[in-house]
């Protein structure tokens, strides 16, 4: 994803914001906490890309497998791709 598309998703989310990627995470880990079932989506994509945090295939899947439990389309399909690898 790119980052306009990654500012975009994001402020759909969290309408009000700077409009920026960084500090994405940490809202992301409190939407969580919150029961924000597309949060969980939205950490997977940081791992996946990068975008705030160190890549990490294994946070993606882990986040990405949360969201798809409470099925979060976009996350069912992330684990479809990664399991095609």
């Amino acid at each position: 994803m790119e980052k306009e598309e990654l500012n975009k998703h994001w402020d759909e989310i969290f309408p009000g914001n700077s409009g920026e990627i960084a500090g994405r995470v940490k809202q992301d880990k409190q939407a969580v906490k919150k029961g924000d079932t597309h949060a969980r989506y939205c950490l997977a994509v940081n791992y996946e890309t990068g975008v705030d945090v160190p890549r990490d295939a294994a946070k993606t899947a882990y986040w990405w497998k949360k969201a798809a439990e409470q099925y979060d389309e976009q996350a069912i399909e992330g684990l479809k791709l990664l399991k095609r690898g």
